[in-house]
């Protein structure tokens, strides 16, 4: 069945049925979907197009009221500036709260992402543990970072709508650098993010660096160019 919607078109193959007396419809089927704008069905505008084949099993026909399982495969999936080739994802989803993983094979960043995203109230909020293998800081959006490649280990508790908006913690563990075949290793090290009114803070605790509050009127996307300031001898 093809199916044209607002956000871009679907192919779908379903089997509909009922379970004893509920009044619920159950669905088993598969969803494959051609630049589909998955930013604007979650909301989020750092999230563009995508292709896709998933699996779906469960109830619910709005995103609010899911109660499914979903596993497969996005391509080409936008972020900002960036396309990634291949995310294979399983994830739960129950009205509003999403539950899985989420593993990205591309060449500019191999990781897994593990963990829970809650978009019950107006203010999103995000449990995950990343496990990173390669991420090429050069290709982030708005990185002024070149040739360098992370690895390690982050464990992140936020909430907010978009990255500006970002409130919560990022610890860190086993983090290397590579810089034109240096090394720089820390061996953990952690960021917390707070707000009041219009003023930013941010504490950064490292016993490989440098221990540090800063705080101020500015974004946390300008977060990269403070660190490089202040630890310039591992981003120079």
């Amino acid at each position: 069945l093809s199916v044209a919607t607002s956000l871009g078109p679907l192919q779908i193959n379903f089997d509909f049925y009922q379970k004893g007396r509920q009044v619920n419809t159950f669905y088993d089927g598969q969803i494959r979907a051609n630049q589909f704008d998955f930013g604007s069905l979650l909301n989020q505008s750092d999230l563009g197009t995508t292709d896709a084949s998933l699996f779906v099993k469960g109830k619910g026909f709005r995103f609010d009221q899911l109660d499914s399982n979903i596993n497969g495969q996005l391509s080409y999936f936008s972020y900002r500036d960036n396309k990634l080739d291949s995310i294979l994802v399983d994830i739960d989803v129950n009205q509003n709260r999403v539950v899985g993983s989420v593993d990205i094979n591309d060449p500019d960043g191999k990781l897994q992402i593990q963990g829970q995203f809650d978009a019950n109230d107006s203010i999103r909020k995000l449990s995950a543990i990343v496990s990173v293998k390669e991420l090429k800081l050069q290709n982030i959006p708005s990185s002024s970072l070149t040739n360098r490649t992370l690895s390690g280990n982050f464990e992140i508790v936020s909430q907010g709508t978009q990255i500006n908006d970002f409130i919560g913690d990022i610890i860190a563990e086993s983090v290397q650098i590579q810089s034109d075949g240096e090394v720089f290793a820390f061996e953990d090290f952690s960021i917390q993010s707070r707000a009041n009114k219009d003023l930013r803070f941010f504490n950064i605790r490292s016993e490989d660096v440098a221990n540090g509050l800063i705080y101020g009127r500015f974004e946390f996307s300008d977060l990269n160019k403070m660190i490089k300031n202040s630890f310039g001898s591992y981003f120079s």
